[in-house]
C-alpha cells in the first residue's frame, strides 16, 4: 500500500516485539502503523501519558500497567483486568480488550465448541483471564485455570483427567523454542479440542500433537487478526466486513507460510524452489548452500570424511535455522526429512511439496549416498516418508515442462 494513503499514527507497544505481525494487519487496512518497544514500565507509562498517538495496541507485559493511565475502560476490559487497545479521542484515552472477540472468532475458525464442556486454561496472565471470560460467556460447563504454581497445577490436571477443551495461553512453544509443549496430551485422553493462542510458529508443537491424536486444534493467527479487526473498528469508528477480515487473514498466512521442497537428490528441488520463490516474491534458501555457508564444507565432504550420522547432526542445525524463518521457500537435502525432529521443524511454518521425479532420471554423480547405496534403494527407503510428510505431491518425468509443473504447484498452494 502507498504510504501516502496511510492514515493517523498508530503503534503496537510492548517490551520486546521483534517478530510482531501487527503491522501486517493494520497497514492493509490503511493505517499508518509502527512498532514501539519499551524496556521498562516507566518508559511505557511515560509514552502512554504523552498521548502523542491516535491509538496503540498493548502487548505483554503492559496490559495491566496501562490501566491507571486511562480515562475510560470498557466493562469487558474491567472484568478481565487487561487492556490491549487504547484509542485517543480528542486527548482522552479509552481502553478496550479486543482479545476476547479475537479468541471467540478463533474458536469459530477451527470449529471448537466451548458450550457445555469442561474447559482448562493453561496459564495465569491477562490472556488466561480473557480465555476464562470467553469460556464462561460461551457457556462452558466448568472452567479451571491451570499453571505450574497456581492453586490448580498440571499434576492436578493429569489426576482429574476430565478436561474436554484445552486453551493454551502460555508462551510455551513460541519461537524460538518451537519444540516445547506445556503439557502431554497423550496423558489426557478426555481432551477432544485444543486452542493455542501462540501464532509464531504458524503451527505449534502442541497443535501438531493434537492433530496427530485426532483432536480439533488450531492456533492463534486468526485470533491476532480478528482482535486487530475489532481494534481497527474502534480506532476509526467504522465497520470492517467479515470478507475483508478473512482476506487479510488469508493473505498474512500466505505471506508468512514457508514453502518446503522435499525429494530425492537431483529431483530439481532448487530449480522449482527458485521459480516458486520468484512467483510468490519470497526469499529462496537451499539447505545444502546454507550448510556450506554455516560450516565451510559441503555435505558431500562431511559424509565422505566423517560419515552420515555426523552429517545429519550438522544438517539438523541448518534445518532448525531455516525452519524458524517466515515467508521463505526452502529446498531441503534429500535426506533432511529422515529425522523426525527435522520434519516437525519444517512443518511448523511450512507447507511441504514433494517433487517425485522418475528415479531413472535421478543422477548420482557427486552424491556419495546415492553412489554407495544406489538410487533405487534410497528411493525405496525414503519415498514412504516423503509421501506421508508432504502436503502436496507432484510427479515429474522426462516430458515434464518445469513452468507448467510450477503453475500446478502454485494452484495447489492456494
Amino acid at each position: 500500500m502507498d504510504k501516502t494513503l496511510l492514515k493517523g499514527e498508530y503503534y503496537v507497544t510492548g517490551k520486546s516485539l521483534p517478530h510482531t505481525m501487527s503491522p501486517d494487519i493494520y497497514t492493509r487496512l490503511g493505517l499508518n502503523y509502527g512498532v514501539k518497544e519499551f524496556p521498562t514500565e516507566d518508559e511505557f507509562v511515560s509514552y502512554v501519558n504523552s498521548r502523542s498517538y491516535d491509538g496503540i495496541n498493548v502487548t505483554i507485559p503492559y496490559k495491566q500497567t496501562v490501566i491507571p493511565c486511562l480515562d475510560y475502560i470498557s466493562e469487558e476490559a474491567k472484568e478481565i483486568g487487561a487492556v490491549n487497545t487504547v484509542v485517543n479521542r480528542n486527548g482522552k484515552l479509552y481502553g478496550y480488550n479486543t482479545d476476547c472477540y479475537g479468541m471467540q472468532k478463533g474458536f469459530e475458525e477451527y470449529g471448537i465448541v466451548i458450550g457445555g464442556k469442561k474447559v482448562v486454561i493453561l496459564g495465569s496472565g491477562g490472556t488466561a483471564k480473557c480465555a476464562q471470560y470467553v469460556a464462561v460467556k460461551l457457556g462452558a460447563k466448568s472452567v479451571n485455570i491451570c499453571s505450574r504454581s497456581g492453586e490448580y497445577r498440571y499434576d492436578d490436571l493429569y489426576r482429574d483427567n476430565d478436561a474436554e477443551v484445552i486453551i493454551n495461553t502460555t508462551p510455551v512453544g513460541m519461537f524460538p523454542n518451537v519444540e516445547s509443549k506445556v503439557i502431554d496430551l497423550k496423558r489426557l485422553p478426555s481432551v477432544k479440542e485444543l486452542y493455542d493462542v501462540v501464532y509464531n510458529p504458524l503451527t505449534t508443537a502442541i497443535v501438531t500433537e493434537a492433530k496427530a491424536l485426532g483432536l480439533k486444534a488450531g492456533n492463534g493467527l486468526g485470533m491476532l487478526v480478528w482482535q486487530g479487526i475489532k481494534a481497527y473498528e474502534l480506532y476509526t469508528d467504522s465497520k470492517c466486513s467479515d470478507e475483508v477480515a478473512q482476506n487479510i487473514l488469508n493473505e498474512i498466512y500466505s505471506d508468512k507460510r514457508n514453502v518446503v521442497l522435499i525429494g530425492m537428490p537431483g529431483c530439481g528441488k532448487s530449480t522449482y524452489g527458485k521459480r516458486i520463490a520468484n512467483k510468490l516474491n519470497k526469499d529462496f534458501y537451499d539447505a545444502d548452500e546454507e550448510f556450506f555457508n554455516t560450516f565451510g564444507v559441503t555435505p558431500a565432504e562431511v559424509i565422505t570424511t566423517k560419515g552420515e550420522p555426523t552429517f545429519r547432526d550438522m544438517e539438523s542445525e541448518v534445518i532448525a535455522s531455516l525452519s524458524a524463518r517466515l515467508g521463505a521457500v526452502i529446498s531441503t537435502g534429500g535426506g533432511s526429512v529422515l529425522l523426525e525432529v527435522n520434519r516437525k521443524r519444517l512443518k511448523a511454518n511450512g507447507t511441504v511439496v514433494f517433487i517425485d521425479r522418475d528415479i531413472t532420471l535421478l543422477p548420482s554423480n557427486g552424491r556419495p549416498l546415492s553412489q554407495e547405496h544406489g538410487v533405487g534403494k534410497l528411493y525405496a527407503e525414503r519415498e514412504p516418508i516423503y509421501r506421508d510428510f508432504a502436503d502436496i505431491t507432484i510427479a515429474t518425468g522426462k516430458d515434464t515442462v518445469i513452468d507448467e509443473a510450477v503453475d500446478t504447484i502454485m494452484e495447489l498452494l492456494k
